[in-house]
């Protein structure tokens, strides 16, 4: 979905209101009336939502990829220890990337916002 500040444009140039953009009609034929604010509001808080989201799964890949690295530490051994201890190894370094990654996108969304 589009940034909410270029709906509002893109209504503009096509001379149609934000309600008849969101419900893919005119407004004659449509059973629903929203006013433009309303839907604005409406996008906002989607996209608030969605960087919130970003933000705790970031946070959660972080936890699990802390506790992965430390399960790797504590196996060993065997050759079969040896190869989960490894393969938990990398699962915990991929974990903290995407982890970061997430992070990363919510602060450069919230700077975006500010």
């Amino acid at each position: 979905m589009p940034d909410y500040s270029v709906m509002e444009l893109l209504c503009e140039e096509l001379n149609i209101t934000l309600a008849e953009l969101m419900n893919g009609e005119e407004d004659e034929k449509s059973i629903h009336t929203y006013d433009n604010e309303q839907i604005v509001e409406m996008l906002k808080e989607i996209q608030n939502l969605k960087a919130q989201k970003a933000l705790i799964m970031g946070y959660c890949l972080l936890v699990m990829g802390g506790v992965m690295l430390a399960l790797s530490q504590i196996f060993g051994g065997t050759d079969i220890q040896d190869f989960l201890s490894g393969f938990m190894l990398g699962l915990s370094i991929g974990e903290f990337l995407a982890g970061v990654f997430l992070l990363a996108y919510y602060l450069a969304y919230k700077n975006k916002r500010e």
